[in-house]
């Protein structure tokens, strides 16, 4: 039987994690703060790592935890496709042609 109090303590009491997350955080964040949607684009797996430069081992899904906690999202940058091209498109480029022959 382990007495209390013993083994590995876990990573939500490191006193200094919060801060340095917060840190990197700060240029990642988008959103709108006072609202509440605050969310960042760069992906765990890179923030952990991010974070284990500077000494924090971490796993991606303890960063998750953090965000979570902290009240940020996971967002990713998507192309947005236009669904139909405008009528006109073909001759404007069919001018661009002609001006530059």
């Amino acid at each position: 039987m382990r007495r209390p109090g013993g083994g590995r303590k876990p990573v939500e009491k490191k006193p200094a994690l919060p801060e340095r997350l917060r840190v990197l955080l700060e240029k990642e964040a988008a959103g709108n703060p006072m609202g509440g949607l605050c969310w960042i684009c760069r992906p765990t797996v890179k923030l952990a790592a991010a974070l284990a430069r500077e000494g924090f081992a971490l796993s991606k899904t303890t960063v998750c935890r953090w965000l979570k906690r902290e009240r940020f999202s996971l967002r990713v940058n998507r192309e947005c496709l236009a669904r139909a091209q405008h009528p006109d498109r073909d001759r404007q480029f069919q001018r661009i042609a002609a001006l530059r022959a």
